[in-house]
């Protein structure tokens, strides 16, 4: 079961994502790359394990590096 990939982004919510990942026994990592109707791009990551606390940290300091 993919978190994000094989959704329909017209009806699936946050909601329905963190449903899903609530009922995951495995690990997942899923990305999804959207090209929105401005042109812009969007990624959206869904990642679930036990422990995400390194992966919380890289994350948050590409975060970082867009604010500067």
């Amino acid at each position: 079961m993919a978190l994000l990939h094989g959704k329909d982004t017209e009806t699936t919510t946050l909601l329905h994502v963190i449903q899903s990942a609530e009922a995951s026994e495995t690990k997942h990592f899923d990305l999804i790359r959207l090209e929105l109707d401005s042109g812009r791009e969007l990624i959206l990551a869904a990642i679930l394990d036990d422990d995400l606390d390194a992966t919380g940290r890289i994350l948050e300091g590409l975060q970082d590096l867009q604010g500067a």
